[in-house]
């Protein structure tokens, strides 16, 4: 599936001289051309949509797996339409609030901005704010701080002590859905590698530590735990890492993690 996420600043945004496209191909379009999300959907899904054009694969639905940012952006799309609610008044409800997630959110005008920091491009090149069409696919802003609490709850609930979901809806949660025959290709030997199997958005990587990683212009996030010893990391970088150097320093301080997380 060949999809380009949109990234919209937010509406009242002074630019300030920022430049809006970048060497990695990623470009900005101005606060006024934005869409709701169940346009973007209809547009890029229907029949008769104009961005319909290569958005899907040739391959049977439930036969083979690859990952897809519009396909979780479909999924919370369904779940405002189920409740009545939108997904970010859905989530801050029945995930922030009872996890006490007071620095997060999936809009800039839902946190303080001053308390987090700016994002680069690289080292030199700031961005501007801005937010997705898409956001349930990765818009959501958060700290440290805030993100441990839910991993907190994510171990708990492998554990059968989580607070948020039933035991029976975490077992399914964490449920490997995927077999052999549902990849094409699959990377045995990248130990960051999310997808070696899936649950219901959350993926396993062949060394048995269950997660996920993200990135969208100027952040790079990565959030495992091990099952066996309920031990957790997460890192998260407010600048753009595309070459050699840049990617051994970002898994390279990973490692490290690891190495100590034994400590106290």
């Amino acid at each position: 599936m060949n999809i380009i996420p949109q990234k919209i600043l937010k509406p009242n945004q002074k630019l300030n001289g920022l430049k809006l496209t970048f060497e990695d191909e990623q470009s900005f379009n101005p606060a006024d051309s934005i869409i709701s999300l169940q346009s973007y959907l209809e547009n890029v899904l229907s029949a008769k949509g104009k961005w319909n054009k290569d958005s899907f694969t040739s391959h049977k639905p439930g036969t083979i797996y690859e990952y897809s940012n519009v396909g979780t952006a479909l999924a919370a799309f369904i779940v405002e339409q189920a409740t009545g609610e939108s997904f970010n008044q859905f989530t801050g409800k029945y995930i922030m609030e009872p996890l006490e997630m007071k620095d997060s959110g999936w809009k800039t005008k839902d946190v303080d901005v001053k308390k987090y920091s700016r994002l680069y491009e690289n080292p030199t090149t700031p961005l501007p704010y801005y937010e997705l069409i898409t956001y349930p696919d990765g818009g959501f802003i958060t700290n440290v701080t805030d993100l441990s609490k839910y991993l907190s709850e994510l171990i708990k609930g492998y554990n059968g002590k989580g607070t948020i979901l039933s035991k029976e809806s975490y077992k399914e949660y964490f449920k490997p859905q995927l077999i052999e025959s549902n990849f094409t290709e699959r990377n045995t030997k990248n130990p960051y590698n999310e997808s070696y199997n899936a649950g219901i958005f959350m993926g396993f990587g062949y060394t048995g530590y269950i997660g996920h990683t993200g990135g969208d212009p100027g952040i790079m996030s990565i959030m495992f735990f091990d099952p066996k010893t309920s031990l957790g990391r997460i890192m998260i970088f407010n600048t753009n890492f595309s070459d050699k150097e840049g990617n051994k320093a970002f898994f390279g301080i990973w490692n490290s993690l690891e190495k100590h997380q034994h400590i106290k």
